[in-house]
């Protein structure tokens, strides 16, 4: 099975820590992310499980830059799958919280957003908070992937149990989350427009 999101700096969707022997591992979605580049470490703490779903994804970005750039966002599939967007300030404070929590430890526990959007709808919002004018272009997965490509039509975290353990509750709205994507992607624009 192949996941199409290249892995970046940043969160990632479903990161796992794994500290059994003190090292770092990662679910299957991403491989080869370790959560040693999100936090800036590892927390050797006895076989814990702490999936971030979908923080600031690179399809968010991706869909800014294009935004920005006045290109067309490109959706690929029907554009229905569903997701959640939580912003890293709202992960990190309960990450930690988690970390030094004994009655997480040996848990799986989410965090997340349960504000859900669809990848289209994703892209409107997008669309309209960026002022493109240029649409949504639409892609299949083989093109793009090639055979044995396949996406989740729905990913939203059940986070009751971070709610219980640490007090977790997503407070940034998705169109918060991608104000933010915007003024970052507008910042990191302004010095190669200068050095221009």
């Amino acid at each position: 099975m192949r996941y199409a999101d290249p892995i970046q700096p940043g969160w990632h969707c479903q990161l796992m820590r794994y500290g059994k022997a003190g090292g770092c591992a990662t679910s299957e979605i991403a491989p080869r992310f370790p959560l040693s580049h999100s936090v800036g470490g590892c927390y050797p703490l006895d076989s814990d499980r702490i999936a971030p779903h979908s923080t600031l994804r690179p399809v968010l970005r991706g869909f800014v830059r294009q935004g920005l750039a006045g290109q067309p966002l490109t959706v690929f599939g029907t554009g229905q799958q569903v997701r959640c967007f939580c912003h890293v300030h709202d992960v990190v404070p309960a990450l930690t919280r988690l970390i030094a929590s004994d009655q997480a430890s040996g848990r799986a526990v989410n965090l997340g957003s349960t504000e859900q959007v669809t990848i289209e709808g994703l892209a409107e919002r997008v669309i309209a908070a960026t002022g493109s004018g240029a649409g949504i272009e639409r892609a299949s997965y083989l093109e793009a992937y090639g055979s044995g490509y396949e996406d989740m039509q729905r990913r939203v975290p059940d986070c009751t149990l971070a709610g219980e353990l640490v007090g977790f509750r997503a407070t940034r709205s998705l169109d918060e989350i991608i104000q933010a994507v915007i003024e970052d992607q507008l910042a990191w624009r302004a010095p190669a427009a200068a050095a221009s």
